[in-house]
C-alpha cells in the first residue's frame, strides 16, 4: 500500500483554506496537488507485457487512429533533440498522421515560427511563443473564472457562498501572476468539495452548473496555448514526447482490471492513451453504446493485427484474433462478433504445413 504524503498534506492545506482560517491568504499554486501525486489504496498491478504494444502500424480499437509505439516515440525524441530550421520542420512534418487535433495546431505554429527563426530548436521556439500564448491563456482563464464568480452569487448558503467567492478570487489572482499556474482539475476538485457539502437542491444545481463551466478552463490537452505555457521550459525531447503522447499505444482491458479481470492477452486490445483514459472503468458494452464508431474501429484493429501476425511482426499470437473475438462478443453483450472463418482456416493450414 502506497500513500503519497504530499497529497495528504495538500488536503490539509485545502481544509485550512475552506475552514475560513485567515491562513487561506497563503494558499498558492504551490499548495495545489502536483501532477504526479496520488493516493493509492490498491495493490500495484504488475507491468503489462502485452506484445502488441510494440508492434508498429496498428490502430486504436476505439477511435481508429494510428497509435505510436514506445520505440517510435523514442526515435522521434532523439531526432528532435538537436534539430533546428529545415531539419526540424521536416521531422515535424513527417509525423503528421500521428498528431491529434490540439497537437496539430501546435505543430502548425512551430512550423511557422521555425521559418522565422532558423537557428532555434523546438524548446527555444516554445519560449518565443510563450508570452503571446500566456496572454491568451490567462485571458481565457479569467473569462471563465468570472463566469464562475457570477454564478457564485446565486448560492444561498452564506458560508458556501463566501468560500466559493474567496476560492475563485484566489484563482483569478493566481492566473494574473507571472510565475504561478493552476490546473483545471484542482479547480474542479474544490468545487466538488463545496458541492458535496451543499444541503439544498437549489445550491447543488448552481454548483453543478459552476462545475460544468469550470470544465471549459483550458488545459494542455485541449488548448495549444496551455500546452506551450506548460512545456516551454522542458527539453526538446520531452516536448516531442508530449506531442505524440495522446496517440501512445496502450493495452486496454476489455473487462476492466478494477473488476478483477484477467491479465491474459485475450482480454486486451490496443487503444491510444487518450481513449484509454477517457474510458476509465466504464463497462465495455456501455463504452460501445457511448461510442458506436468502436464497432468499425475494432474491426479495423483486428484486420491490422492479423496482417501483423501474417507478416511476422509479432510471434505466438496466431490464436489471438479468434480468442479476443470471443471475449469481445461476451463483454459487448453480443454487439461485436466478426467472421474469422477464413483466418481460422489459414491458421489450420499453416499448422499442418509445419507439422
Amino acid at each position: 500500500m502506497k500513500i503519497n504524503t504530499l497529497f495528504i498534506n495538500n488536503l490539509a492545506a485545502y481544509q485550512i483554506f475552506f475552514s475560513g482560517d485567515k491562513k487561506y491568504k497563503n494558499f498558492s499554486a504551490k499548495t495545489l496537488p502536483a501532477e504526479d501525486t496520488y493516493v493509492s489504496l490498491k495493490q500495484e498491478r504488475p507491468p503489462c507485457t502485452f506484445e502488441l504494444k510494440k508492434v508498429k502500424g496498428l490502430c486504436c480499437a476505439a477511435c481508429g487512429n494510428d497509435v505510436v509505439t514506445y520505440e517510435e516515440s523514442k526515435d522521434f525524441q532523439n531526432l528532435i533533440e538537436n534539430a533546428k530550421g529545415k531539419q526540424l520542420r521536416n521531422i515535424l512534418q513527417s509525423r503528421q498522421r500521428l498528431y491529434n487535433g490540439n497537437e496539430q495546431k501546435i505543430v502548425t505554429k512551430l512550423l511557422g515560427l521555425s521559418s522565422q527563426h532558423e537557428d532555434k530548436n523546438i524548446q527555444q521556439l516554445f519560449q518565443v511563443a510563450f508570452e503571446d500564448s500566456r496572454k491568451i491563456l490567462v485571458q481565457k482563464q479569467i473569462e471563465t473564472l468570472y463566469k464562475l464568480k457570477r454564478l457564485s452569487k446565486l448560492v444561498q448558503n452564506p458560508e458556501h457562498k463566501r468560500n466559493l467567492k474567496e476560492f475563485i478570487d484566489n484563482m483569478i489572482e493566481l492566473a494574473q501572476s507571472r510565475d504561478k499556474i493552476f490546473k483545471r482539475k484542482d479547480v474542479i476538485y474544490e468545487l466538488n468539495k463545496i458541492l458535496k457539502a451543499a444541503n439544498s437542491e437549489a445550491d447543488r444545481a448552481v454548483l453543478g452548473t459552476t462545475i460544468k463551466y469550470a470544465n471549459y478552463l483550458p488545459t494542455s490537452f485541449n488548448n495549444e496555448h496551455a500546452f506551450i505555457v506548460k512545456y516551454s521550459r522542458r527539453r526538446p525531447g520531452e516536448i516531442a514526447s508530449m506531442l505524440l503522447s495522446p496517440r501512445m499505444s496502450t493495452a486496454e482491458h476489455i473487462k476492466p482490471y478494477s473488476l478483477e479481470a484477467s491479465d491474459d492477452k485475450n482480454n486486451y486490445i490496443i487503444e491510444c492513451k487518450k481513449c484509454n483514459q477517457e474510458r476509465g472503468n466504464i463497462l465495455f458494452a456501455d463504452w460501445i453504446k457511448m461510442n458506436p464508431q468502436i464497432l468499425q474501429n475494432i474491426k479495423k484493429f483486428i484486420a491490422k493485427t492479423i496482417n501483423a501476425i501474417k507478416s511476422g511482426k509479432v510471434e505466438n499470437f496466431e490464436d489471438y484474433p479468434i480468442k479476443v473475438n470471443e471475449t469481445l462478443k461476451e463483454r459487448s453483450a453480443g454487439l461485436i462478433y466478426f467472421y474469422l472463418d477464413d483466418y481460422q482456416k489459414s491458421i489450420r493450414q499453416d499448422k499442418e504445413k509445419t507439422g
